[in-house]
């Protein structure tokens, strides 16, 4: 009885699987999910790690297109991913300058009850920086500072946007902070503050 259940319950993810598949390959033009059109995550660790390792082999591979659809297909299928294929989402959107992939996939790894810690916020931190949005960088920079989960990397990161808009007073202030939590600022960071007047 429990393996005709089982049987039946795997049949099912797999017909919505390549249902879901065909659905996204049939496009000739390849559209992203809105957030509504993806139903309310199950929780399947086993199919969450299979697409954890096609999506890391994609990424391996620098087939980030490939892999945005592979998680997208996830999603589709109401697969709830790992926490882990979360951070690996939010550094693919990122790399490839998609914002709002990025805010999708660090919303979601939060109302899924996932912590929120020092690598989601550094990639939130780098996506806002890249794209030279000083404010929100400030505001996550801040958040990172109010949950106590700064790190050198953050601390330099920020220095460095400091220095790059030509902000002197602000960046002296991130050094004196750092300093303050135990940080040692970047050299190379320190010899470029030199030259901002």
């Amino acid at each position: 009885m429990a393996q005709t259940i089982l049987s039946s319950s795997r049949l099912a993810v797999q017909q919505q699987l390549q249902q879901t598949r065909s659905i996204v390959y049939l496009w000739k033009r390849y559209i992203r999910p809105r957030p509504d059109d993806v139903p309310k995550p199950i929780s399947n660790p086993s199919m969450a790690q299979r697409y954890h390792d096609e999506i890391t082999q994609l990424v391996n591979d620098n087939k980030h297109n490939d892999a945005i659809k592979k998680w997208d297909e996830m999603r589709l299928a109401g697969i709830l991913p790992l926490e882990v294929t979360y951070k690996l989402a939010m550094r693919m959107f990122e790399q490839k300058g998609d914002v709002e992939g990025v805010l999708e996939a660090f919303d979601e790894l939060q109302q899924n009850g996932y912590t929120v810690d020092q690598v989601s916020r550094n990639i939130l931190l780098d996506m806002h920086m890249k794209r030279g949005d000083v404010m929100n960088a400030e505001r996550v920079f801040k958040d990172m500072l109010q949950a106590q989960s700064v790190d050198l990397y953050s601390y330099n990161r920020v220095l460095d946007m400091y220095i790059m808009t030509r902000k002197r007073d602000r960046a002296e202030k991130i050094i004196a902070d750092m300093k303050g939590k135990g940080f040692t600022p970047d050299s190379e960071l320190l010899d470029k503050l030199e030259l901002v007047k």
